[in-house]
C-alpha cells in the first residue's frame, strides 16, 4: 500500500464514522454497546478519538526524532478510564 492509498483509506473510514455518528440521537450516546462490557457509544467514540490523536502524536514525534511521550500514555488514562475527558475527545474528533 502506498501513502496516497493509505491516506484515502483513512479519510474514507473517518468519513463513514462521521456519517454514522451524525445519525445518532442525543439519547443514543448513553446506550451500552452489545458485547462491549458496558461501554456506551460515547465511550467507544472517545476511545477511537484518543487513539487517533495518540497515533498522530507518535508519528509526528518520531519523524522529528523525538519521543512521543515521557511515559506510556496507556498506563495512566484514556477517555474510557478518565470520564472527564470523554466529551472533550468527542468534540475534538467530531470537528
Amino acid at each position: 500500500m502506498n501513502k496516497q492509498t493509505l491516506l484515502a483509506e483513512i479519510r474514507a473510514t473517518h468519513e463513514a464514522l462521521a456519517v454514522a455518528v451524525g445519525t445518532l440521537g442525543d439519547d443514543a450516546w448513553a446506550e451500552p454497546l452489545p458485547d462491549m462490557n458496558g461501554w456506551t457509544r460515547k465511550d467507544a467514540l472517545a476511545h477511537v478519538g484518543w487513539w487517533s490523536d495518540h497515533s498522530v502524536r507518535v508519528v509526528t514525534a518520531l519523524r522529528a526524532g523525538g519521543v512521543p511521550y515521557e511515559q506510556d500514555p496507556t498506563s495512566t488514562s484514556t477517555p474510557r478510564t478518565d470520564r472527564s475527558s470523554r466529551s472533550s475527545a468527542i468534540e475534538t474528533w467530531a470537528r
